[in-house]
């Protein structure tokens, strides 16, 4: 079974590397996420090829803060007069330039910080045109995580809340162990809403919701369980990343590079007893093995769409 949405709704479906966008049209635009800032342009010819210009959108909704969700977030702005919403917690670490909690400095990427205007929290209510959106605080993959419950649709924008078959890493390195815990009571609050459709941060829509909690919920299990194996599965995601966003990284460059990064550094010697530099050969192993990253003239590229 599929979803189809209202002509009013567009979902704007992108790459692993980018954070899906929700575009409520209408007379004041309301977008969520807006991918990376390198993306920015992308990200505007994506919003002008879904009938709506820029110059219009009147909310941007982010889900949190890390850099593939708000990275294109001040380009428009500077060409619209959008005002910004998201959670307090995250709200207060772009005033303050926090770099770590939001992950820049952490995973060697950027974002340009811009003002919020509007703080959301718990049952907090949107209105996007005809649609109400109910915000729902979901702490695990980042402390200051939001989804948006539409009850005349029983759909669900969740962010990076879950996925087709997983979620966002959950960073125990920065945020503490107790994040898993948040991230299964915040999987459970959003189950029991029974959403016809999920529409999620990264990858496709998600039509069999039941089946895919209990999924992502037992994955979660798993690496309370078992720290080696969350640090591993959290180090996949990172590299993969990194290829992506950097658009492949020099064979002969990548064990020096990701020595410097402070996540590989983290969970390396914090949960895997080892070093980056140590670890890489099995990182590249697995993955290439997996067909998730492959080499090509020196240099190792992520396989996934962009």
């Amino acid at each position: 079974m599929t979803i189809r949405l209202p002509d009013g709704i567009r979902f704007i479906e992108r790459g692993w590397l980018n954070s899906n966008s929700i575009l409520f049209r209408g007379d004041a635009p309301l977008l969520i996420d807006t991918g990376y800032e390198s993306h920015a342009q992308l990200t505007i010819d994506l919003i002008h090829a879904n009938d709506v210009s820029v110059a219009d959108i009147a909310t941007i909704v982010h889900t949190h803060c890390h850099s593939d969700h708000i990275g294109g977030t001040q380009s428009i702005r500077a060409q619209s007069k959008a005002e910004t919403a998201m959670h307090p917690i995250e709200a207060a670490w772009l005033r303050a330039g926090e770099r770590r909690l939001t992950w820049l400095d952490y995973l060697d990427q950027n974002a340009t910080f811009f003002p919020v205007e509007t703080e959301l929290n718990e049952g907090d209510v949107l209105r996007a045109g005809e649609f109400s959106l109910q915000v729902f605080h979901t702490p695990g993959h980042s402390p200051g995580g939001i989804a948006l419950y539409c009850p005349e649709l029983n759909i669900l924008f969740a962010g990076d809340a879950i996925w087709q078959g997983d979620m966002g890493a959950v960073n125990v390195a920065i945020h503490g162990e107790a994040a898993f815990f948040h991230a299964l009571a915040s999987l459970d609050k959003l189950a029991a809403l029974n959403a016809h459709a999920i529409f999620p941060g990264h990858g496709k829509p998600i039509y069999h919701v039941a089946a895919n909690f209990h999924r992502v919920r037992e994955r979660l299990n798993g690496f309370i369980a078992n720290r080696k194996k969350m640090a591993m599965h959290a180090l996949k995601q990172y590299f993969i990343f990194t290829l992506m966003l950097k658009d492949g990284v020099r064979a002969d460059a990548l064990p020096d590079y990701i020595s410097q990064i402070p996540a590989f550094i983290d969970y390396a010697e914090r949960y895997l007893d080892t070093s980056p530099h140590d670890l890489l050969p099995y990182l590249l192993d697995k993955l290439s093995a997996r067909g998730h990253i492959i080499l090509r003239d020196g240099v190792w590229h992520a396989t996934g769409p962009r």
